[in-house]
């Protein structure tokens, strides 16, 4: 998009007269939308946050074409079963052990996992599984405000309930 366009040349501006640190490989790995991505090692200050604009237009660039292919049917099972495989990548991501180099190491250790496409993109599939069913009259609006108490409520029990796995910090 222009504003991002623009972002991208002043961040590579300040970059060049040394006011930031901003690498030109971060620069076009941001400009590209792949900045979610990026290795810990490459991450700059300047950029990091595009990660989660990298993530959104990956989505929209992936999702209504998989959208389209399906049955009503499929897409509600489809989507429901993305926001699984998002929450399951969440928590068992980090420890992944991979083939790095010589050695093995952990995904957490390469990169900010929660920044990966998957598990972040479950968040963003959320909203769309509530869309779908909205707008085929599933689930009314008044309906599911109803239930909002009772998720949010849910939810924050689970964080107390086991804080390391879903408040990790990596």
């Amino acid at each position: 998009t222009p504003p991002f366009v623009v972002f991208i040349l002043f961040t590579w501006a300040l970059a060049e007269a040394g006011i930031i640190k901003a690498r030109p490989l971060g620069l076009v790995v941001s400009f590209l939308y792949l900045y979610d991505f990026m290795p810990k090692t490459h991450l700059d200050a300047g950029l990091s946050h595009t990660w989660s604009l990298a993530v959104e237009e990956q989505f929209y660039l992936i999702w209504p074409l998989l959208a389209m292919s399906f049955t009503r049917s499929r897409l509600l099972v489809t989507s429901a079963l993305v926001i699984v495989v998002c929450g399951v990548a969440y928590l068992v991501f980090p420890d992944l052990v991979i083939p790095f180099s010589s050695h093995q190491t952990r995904l957490a250790q390469l990169f900010h996992v929660p920044h990966l496409f998957v598990p972040a993109v479950g968040a963003i599939m959320v909203g769309a599984l509530a869309g779908i069913l909205r707008a085929h009259g599933t689930v009314p609006g008044e309906r599911l405000l109803r239930w909002m108490p009772l998720l949010f409520a849910l939810l924050y029990g689970a964080s107390l309930w086991m804080p390391g796995p879903l408040l990790r910090l990596t």
